[in-house]
């Protein structure tokens, strides 16, 4: 029987037939702490000293007796099969340590850990070494390449002979047509925003003409069709255009920022169902910065893109 002192919780065994029913009292040999021991009783026994007792399979409470009155299971048989399974899981699992010890010595004895530990170290410092060296390998390449060919990167910066040069005789003139192209395309989205002021906004206070119905006339319907042609056309020549020598970089970006005003017309010209707080002012805000734009080009262009947008 397995005995623990309560003071300094040592284990101990004792042989079960020197304690009588009451029980005995004895001394912990590690802290001279004298306490009382009780006999170990099975489950039976207990049951059998109460006046009532609860079924151990279905929980019912009822008067002491060897056959339960709710599910008819024998009490003792049951108790005894329990202890048996419980005796049975306790050797398999006692079964399965002894397995993983015999496994577990067997990988120590062909591995001594510390040799193992040492080689996983060594490795490691392999591994950052040959890290190491490529990495510096790399770099040693990598400013060569830079050392051979920086003059040459530096001409092809400045334009030299490794660079070719833009043809501003091909691509000013395109950019003439184009700047031509893009301000009849925008200005027929402005007579077509003047055609949505006039039928549905003019007639009403801003603002309250947020959820009335657009409807659309013949006029308006073909002007839509035709600003769609339009602008597939403008979306070609610009995916076409070519970019200029530096010295006409800024009548290039002004192109540019006239085609980026022409999309936000184009945006309000076809998209009649979409209802506008102040439809108006954002159609002149537009209007204002397109004709700057277009004012701004007049000083802006070269000789070679004659006649610009009007």
């Amino acid at each position: 029987m397995k005995v623990i002192c309560p003071a300094c919780s040592a284990t101990g065994n004792i042989d079960e037939t020197l304690l009588s029913a009451e029980g005995r009292d004895i001394t912990c040999p590690r802290c001279r702490h004298s306490f009382h021991v009780l006999p170990q009783r099975s489950g039976v026994e207990i049951i059998q000293q109460r006046e009532s007792m609860v079924c151990p399979k279905c929980r019912a409470e009822q008067a002491v007796s060897d056959t339960c009155v709710s599910c008819g299971v024998v009490v003792q048989k049951y108790i005894r099969s329990v202890e048996s399974a419980r005796d049975l899981e306790r050797l398999e699992l006692n079964k399965l340590k002894s397995d993983l010890r015999r496994v577990d010595s067997w990988y120590s004895s062909l591995f001594d850990r510390r040799l193992a530990s040492l080689m996983v170290r060594v490795l490691s410092l392999l591994v950052l070494l040959g890290i190491f060296m490529t990495c510096s390998m790399n770099g040693a390449r990598r400013n060569k390449f830079y050392a051979e060919n920086t003059e040459a990167m530096r001409k092809a910066a400045e334009g030299g002979p490794n660079r070719s040069k833009p043809d501003d005789n091909r691509i000013l003139p395109q950019l003439g047509a184009f700047e031509r192209l893009v301000g009849e395309a925008a200005n027929q989205c402005l007579s077509q925003c003047d055609r949505y002021s006039i039928a549905w906004y003019d007639k009403s206070e801003p603002g309250m003409n947020m959820y009335r119905d657009h409807y659309l006339d013949s006029t308006m319907t073909e002007q839509l069709e035709a600003l769609r042609a339009a602008k597939c056309t403008v979306d070609r020549d610009f995916r076409a255009l070519g970019t200029p020598s530096q010295p006409y970089w800024p009548y290039y970006q002004k192109v540019k920022a006239l085609y980026n005003v022409y999309n936000s017309l184009y945006n309000l010209a076809t998209t009649p169902e979409t209802h506008y707080y102040d439809f108006r002012g954002i159609v002149s805000k537009n209007d204002a910065e397109l004709r700057q734009i277009i004012n701004e080009l007049e000083g802006l262009r070269p000789k070679q893109a004659s006649g610009g947008a009007q």
